[in-house]
């Protein structure tokens, strides 16, 4: 399970509205994440995550989910969880970075997590 802080630094309350479909990877909908192996080969999507397609994307087609509408204040932090390996093939032992990105609106720009590293054991 990926969890994804998001904290308010500024000095003012930010608003983090959006929709989040059901599913296991519902709280990874937002983010834009790339997965890679250790020589720094992105991972495909797993035959799950295609499935889901468009619906997956949010491009288009019924939606099932919620709307969540949240005030961010200052200090304050917001938590989103998902299943990372339901979208990304890491079945194969090793070490694979993690690095999530999200579009901050205020800001206009890609903000970029730190990078995540994670051991697969068989």
């Amino acid at each position: 399970m990926l969890e994804i802080t998001k904290t308010n630094l500024s000095d003012h309350p930010f608003d983090d509205n959006r929709f989040i479909p059901y599913g296991a990877w519902s709280g990874l909908a937002w983010y834009q994440i790339a997965v890679k192996d250790e020589q720094g080969n992105l991972m495909p999507e797993t035959d799950q995550f295609r499935a889901w397609g468009p619906i997956a994307r949010l491009e288009k087609g019924p939606l099932i989910g919620k709307m969540v509408f949240n005030t961010v204040n200052p200090g304050q932090s917001v938590v989103d969880r998902g299943d990372v390996s339901r979208l990304y093939d890491m079945v194969v032992p090793g070490k694979y970075t993690i690095v999530v990105r999200s579009f901050d609106t205020e800001g206009k720009s890609l903000v970029h997590s730190n990078v995540i590293t994670i051991t697969v054991i068989p």
